[in-house]
């Protein structure tokens, strides 16, 4: 599965849910509880105006980093092999420029197709679809309102919050 090779994180996806007061984000924690068997630290609540709530957004520090050395590696072997059958076609469809500098052109394909698959493990590293679920809970939390974050390890779990939550009448943003 590509999501085991290039992430080192044990749960893709993150929901989130604001709440006007504590009862209800307690309640949504009850019923999320009930819906699926969430482990310990898969379910986290941020309090209005509270400081340090990254840690509840991000829980797996560690498989960040292992996130970023796989994706770097597996994205850039990816875009080194690309490069050498870019080359490979190129060269065999009888290309002059290729045939006349074949060490240099194949220099060239390769280290920027390599270049290529690094950046977008980067891009990969970098989870831009996790802004929209922080960008959501800071908003909240300057607002003065309770969020409910779930960090589903599965479909099955991700399915489950995503009912339990609308059952909640919950204003929800979740990650690709």
């Amino acid at each position: 599965m590509i999501g085991q090779a290039l992430f080192g994180e044990r749960a893709l996806s993150k929901i989130s849910a604001a709440f006007d007061t504590q009862q209800e984000a307690e309640s949504a924690l009850k019923s999320l509880q009930a819906a699926a068997d969430f482990g310990s630290g898969q379910l986290q609540m941020v309090a209005p105006f509270e400081k340090d709530y990254g840690r509840k957004l991000e829980p797996e520090s560690q498989g960040v980093a292992r996130t970023g050395v796989k994706s770097h590696l597996v994205l850039g072997i990816a875009g080194f092999v690309l490069g050498v059958l870019v080359w490979v076609v190129l060269y065999a469809t009888g290309m002059a420029i290729i045939r006349s500098s074949m060490v240099g052109s194949a220099v060239a394909i390769i280290f920027l197709m390599t270049v290529a698959g690094l950046l977008l493990g980067g891009l990969v590293m970098a989870r831009p679809d996790h802004q929209m679920v922080i960008q959501q809970v800071r908003a909240a939390t300057e607002a003065g309102k309770w969020s409910v974050v779930v960090h589903p390890l599965s479909p099955a779990q991700h399915d489950a919050a995503t009912a339990a939550l609308k059952l909640q009448h919950a204003e929800t943003t979740e990650t690709l």
